[in-house]
């Protein structure tokens, strides 16, 4: 039985809140006769996860201070849809830039 993945998305927001996976079983009706229905149960525990962001590089960053550009990374976790506050995370800075790269080995955990 193929596994089918889908997005899931909401209707007030661009980025993907998520990832389904499920099959599909299509059935003629007559077949559907033979299958009992199973009530579907809803899970009611409370599930923790975190998210891992891994920061290595930038590229073609502006020069904004004429030859040069300090670069740093901010992530903010828009957590409107639980019931903790939004989190933000920040790199520490690459001073200097002379090509618009960053190099970075950074990462940033949120918890859900």
């Amino acid at each position: 039985m193929p596994i089918e993945f889908r997005e899931l998305k909401h209707p007030d927001k661009e980025q993907t809140q998520g990832i389904i996976e499920m099959w599909v079983e299509i059935l003629t009706i007559e077949e559907s006769r033979y299958i009992p229905m199973a009530k579907l149960n809803q899970n009611t525990n409370k599930e923790d996860f975190e998210v891992r962001l891994i920061l290595w590089e930038t590229r073609e960053v502006p020069l904004v201070d004429g030859d040069s550009v300090d670069i740093y990374l901010k992530a903010i976790f828009f957590a409107d849809s639980w019931d903790s506050e939004n989190e933000t995370k920040q790199t520490d800075v690459h001073y200097k830039s002379t090509d618009g790269r960053g190099r970075f080995n950074y990462r940033m955990k949120f918890l859900l």
